[in-house]
């Protein structure tokens, strides 16, 4: 349970360091009900279940979220913690070529062109398709980066601190991240058998 807690808790450190692309794309892109039909894509029982499971999902993430902080707000010691993690990403990154600061300020307004309505469709799928791109040098950089030792043991020793405080405050996180690890194995289930489906 504790590798659960720490890869939630990790993930919102670093996203919320390099901005969340996923806020951009999300999850459910792909599960989109489409405007004419489309026999090849998944079924409608499919889309409404990811649908679905995307909910309670998106519902788990918050509450665990709102415990996180309320955890943050009432220990210093944690925050400073945190606060050291995040130097220590940010100048690790750095190392890696990246520049976080400036690429946050990027692509937050690149994913505001890209909700704004009144952005043509045409250059709507460019920015997409660009933070698409820049989701996947993220990923592969968050890859490399968290195989550090020092990154591995910084985020080790900053979870089980924050796992402790959070379970000690709220007695049903760990249920939570049960739940929340439940619903994304069932989101992974139904994206693996709408792909089985549409290969056939």
């Amino acid at each position: 349970m504790i590798n659960t807690v720490n890869k939630y808790t990790v993930k919102q450190t670093l996203f919320g360091l390099v901005c969340f692309f996923s806020m951009a794309l999300p999850m459910g892109s792909s599960f989109a009900e489409p405007a004419a039909p489309n026999p090849g894509g998944p079924s409608q029982a499919q889309i409404d279940a990811f649908n679905n499971a995307q909910t309670r999902m998106n519902n788990l993430q918050q509450q665990l979220s709102q415990i996180q902080q309320k955890v943050m707000q009432s220990n210093p010691d944690l925050v400073k913690q945190e606060q050291d993690f995040r130097a220590l990403l940010l100048s690790t990154m750095k190392k890696e070529g990246q520049d976080p600061e400036k690429d946050f300020e990027y692509l937050k307004q690149l994913q505001a062109k890209a909700r704004d309505t009144s952005t043509p469709e045409a250059e709507r799928q460019k920015m997409m398709a660009e933070l698409q791109q820049k989701n996947a040098v993220f990923q592969q950089m968050q890859q490399n980066i968290m195989r550090k030792k020092e990154i591995v043991d910084a985020q080790s020793s900053l979870n089980d601190n924050t796992f402790t405080a959070m379970k000690k405050l709220d007695p049903n996180t760990e249920q939570l991240i049960q739940d929340l690890q439940h619903t994304q194995r069932e989101m992974m289930e139904i994206r693996q058998a709408a792909a089985k489906g549409h290969a056939k």
